[in-house]
């Protein structure tokens, strides 16, 4: 098992992966995905750095750190962290086959280490409410969920900080 940021170089293996992920999806309300277009763009995006965990070369989990303020200004409202410095872990997907190894969790720890080194105050997620395993996994990074809103989908989903 290996953590890594991931390059162009892995471009290919990132689309597959969310293409995977995506068609397997029991509820497609349960997950926010990149558009084709932010998928493209991803490594030409200053404000994400997408992680990935590989298993023998092959890409089985991602997760991204993000900094784009705009995508997530209603949350940072509504926990009144106006004026401070936020990221959001975000587009968390693991193979279908590879669930069940806390990969996620795994990612996340990165993410919350390098959020540190990068003097973030705040560090949010959100996670569908009956998506027992992302919320779990969140839990055990330590967050908190801090209310429920609509985000992006006419669907609830939890604030974790």
């Amino acid at each position: 098992m290996k953590i890594e940021l991931l390059t162009r170089k892995s471009h290919q293996k990132l689309k597959d992966l969310i293409t995977t992920v995506d068609q397997y999806l029991n509820n497609p309300e349960m997950l926010i995905v990149l558009t084709k277009e932010e998928i493209e763009n991803i490594f030409n995006n200053k404000n994400a750095m997408m992680y990935g965990l590989f298993e023998n070369d092959e890409l089985v989990s991602i997760s991204g750190l993000f900094f784009d303020e705009s995508d997530f200004y209603d949350i940072v409202k509504l926990l009144n962290i106006e004026n401070t410095k936020v990221a959001e872990i975000a587009e968390c997907m693991t193979l279908p086959k590879a669930r069940g190894n806390n990969y996620m969790l795994k990612i996340n720890q990165v993410l919350l280490n390098r959020a540190k080194e990068l003097g973030v105050d705040y560090l949010i997620a959100t996670a569908h409410p009956d998506n027992i395993s992302s919320n779990k996994s969140l839990t055990k990074l330590g967050m908190q969920c801090k209310g429920q809103f609509y985000r992006h989908k006419p669907i609830v989903y939890h604030l974790i900080v």
